[in-house]
């Protein structure tokens, strides 16, 4: 299963998750629900992955799966974090990492620690979310073949995104360079291996956004239209509802201010918010918003 490809996994796995005769296989169930989780995740449908998630994890509690139970959990709170439940997130992403060690595998580990770091910068937690993403990408690393790596580091690229555009006062392009320069080296060498099933294409989308925005806030105008131009790309492979569009609305973004284009900015970022909308990512669709009203009342004056 991959990004666009989704539709044959989740009609096989809803087949198997809705038989509920006498005698079914009850974990089968949870293992079918949790593969629908998967798939409505990468259809940006989050309140159905979360209700499959949340009957997934019921089905393994009946039959002590905690390895079930963990990645049930990691999901959840992916899925919490998109709807902007960021408390429940959080919780959710400690119960993925608490669970027996039976359970704890390094890429286990990995899974956990990685969303556990999403649920902090989508909280505006930003410190915590760098060094637990951090730590998601070491124990990838000591996992076999450890190419898992690329998606921890993918994502605390976005959390350095993230913390500039939020002003934060430790904000620091040079930081964010190091770890978007990490993450493409590991794609330079065939090395994109991903935690959630899938999602090869949303790592190197988001790669390409951070470079946009490395380029746009460094002023390397011809670097920044290579980058926007592969997110535009890599965006038709998207599903029509993916909240990516709105990651590639915000690269726009980045692209017309760069050029001082402020009303193009903020159509996009209004694009952005909307898209964000469509593919039920709340904490994206704030950001928008906030964008959006920053630009139009820039300098305490209504712009044109």
């Amino acid at each position: 299963m991959r990004l666009g490809k989704t539709a044959p996994v989740r009609r096989a796995a809803h087949a198997i998750a809705r038989r509920g005769r006498p005698g079914a296989d009850t974990h089968l169930q949870g293992q079918a629900l949790l593969v629908l989780a998967h798939a409505y995740v990468l259809e940006s449908r989050f309140r159905l992955a979360y209700r499959c998630c949340s009957q997934a994890r019921e089905r393994f509690a009946r039959h002590s799966d905690d390895r079930g139970l963990a990645e049930s959990a990691g999901v959840l709170s992916y899925v919490l974090s998109t709807l902007g439940l960021h408390e429940l997130a959080a919780r959710a992403a400690v119960e993925c990492i608490s669970m027996p060690r039976s359970a704890r595998a390094p890429l286990v580990q990995a899974f956990g620690l990685n969303y556990s770091g999403v649920a902090a910068f989508w909280a505006q937690d930003f410190a915590t979310a760098s060094g637990v993403l951090e730590a998601s990408a070491w124990y990838a690393g000591e996992a076999p073949g450890g190419g898992a790596g690329f998606h921890p580091l993918v994502n605390a690229g976005l959390c350095e995104a993230l913390r500039i555009v939020h002003g934060e006062a430790d904000a620091d392009l040079s930081q964010m360079e190091f770890i978007v320069a990490r993450a493409r080296a590991m794609e330079h060498r065939g090395r994109v291996g991903t935690l959630p099933l899938g999602s090869r294409d949303i790592g190197l989308l988001l790669l390409a956004f951070e470079e946009c925005f490395l380029a746009c806030r460094l002023g390397n105008l011809e670097e920044a239209d290579v980058c926007y131009q592969v997110c535009r790309d890599l965006a038709t492979r998207l599903p029509p509802t993916s909240w990516l569009y709105a990651v590639t609305w915000w690269a726009r973004v980045e692209w017309a201010q760069a050029r001082g284009r402020r009303a193009e900015a903020r159509s996009s970022a209004a694009q952005m918010a909307a898209s964000a909308r469509l593919g039920e990512h709340t904490p994206l669709r704030v950001l928008g918003l906030s964008i959006e009203h920053s630009l139009r009342f820039a300098g305490g004056q209504r712009q044109p």
